[in-house]
């Protein structure tokens, strides 16, 4: 997770703050901001699992597709067109495991090595929390807490009752 500089907190959190004082500024509601978000990751993801496992398909077609039809010709030194036609889809069915192979490459690539979109999707579900953790607080009003105190001068311990509007 991206980490602001110097003060340990998440720019994601730091995002959802501002975020949270622009709706309170202008009275938008960013729930749909943050859903379309994590629908956009969401789409990202599903995306690149689609076409691996299209991907996979391509390999495999293309691999067992020529063997059949070798194994099925017999070459006895006459051109047929069945064996000229077999021999074409050969060459065809070979071309798409190599397109197969290249996208599945690319995509598995892809998925191990992107931005993220895993935990980007996890961060903007959390700045979402975040957000609505804090607009509740400020419609809530008034908020009480306890907070222990020490005297370190006399040694005395208590509680103060807090009200935080």
């Amino acid at each position: 997770m991206a980490q602001a500089s110097g003060t340990g907190e998440s720019l994601f959190y730091k995002d959802s703050v501002e975020a949270e004082q622009l709706a309170l500024d202008t009275l938008v509601d960013y729930d749909a901001h943050y859903a379309n978000l994590v629908q956009q990751e969401e789409k990202d993801i599903s995306h690149k699992q689609n076409l691996i496992v299209l991907s996979s398909i391509l390999i495999s077609f293309g691999t067992v597709m020529p063997i059949t039809l070798y194994r099925g010709l017999d070459f006895d030194g006459q051109e047929t067109l069945k064996e000229t036609l077999a021999m074409e889809v050969c060459i065809f069915s070979i071309s798409l495991a190599a397109i197969g192979v290249v996208g599945l490459s690319y995509n598995l690539y892809g998925l191990f090595n992107s931005e993220g979109n895993y935990s980007k999707r996890d961060s903007y579900k959390r700045a979402h929390e975040i957000y609505n953790q804090r607009r509740s607080e400020r419609k809530g009003g008034a908020k009480i807490a306890l907070a222990p105190t020490f005297g370190i001068v006399t040694p005395s311990a208590g509680m103060n009752l807090l009200v935080l509007f």
